[in-house]
């Protein structure tokens, strides 16, 4: 038979069961109460989405004489067009005369393209334009001289759900 002092089990008293319980319950119940108390205004708040504002013309930052209206034969890709439900191109549909030569530019903060066809598995996919890449805050060009009278829809190949329209009259 062993004796208390050369027994392996360390035995310990119910006083100090219970404190080092309470040490490890109490932190528990005080998050899970602040947790339930503050859920609703934690949840009230949607992702945050970075868009920068447009800086009005003649003001510190922008070019003198600057319009902020659209130019023409111009399509802009607006901050926060990568986010699926925001604006894709503005104009959405833009008509130019055959020969004309369109700047796309791109303002968002992710890379975009500017790709003829309705959608990337479309069969004319590419055929008539492709940008290729578009890094933020560069531009490219589409040159409509090849291009016959009609409705062109188009799409960012980067963002399939982004899509606009290029009307080409002769």
């Amino acid at each position: 038979m062993t004796s208390h002092d050369s027994s392996d089990i360390v035995r310990t008293s119910p006083a100090r069961m219970a404190k080092g319980l309470l040490f490890v319950f109490i932190p528990m119940i005080i998050t899970l109460y602040l947790t339930i108390t503050l859920w609703h205004f934690t949840s009230s708040f949607p992702p945050m989405v970075s868009v920068p504002k447009p800086t009005p013309a003649g003001a510190p930052g922008s070019p003198s004489g600057a319009s902020t209206a659209a130019k023409p034969n111009t399509i802009t890709i607006p901050a926060g067009a990568s986010v699926q439900g925001n604006p894709s191109f503005t104009p959405a549909t833009l008509t130019v005369k055959k020969g004309a030569v369109i700047t796309v530019t791109n303002t968002d903060t992710a890379p975009h393209t500017s790709t003829s066809g309705s959608d990337p598995s479309a069969p004319n996919n590419g055929k008539s334009w492709d940008t290729s890449l578009i890094m933020p805050g560069k531009s490219a060009k589409i040159n409509t001289a090849n291009l016959a009278p009609g409705n062109y829809p188009y799409h960012c190949t980067v963002h399939p759900y982004m899509k606009g329209t290029l009307t080409v009259t002769a």
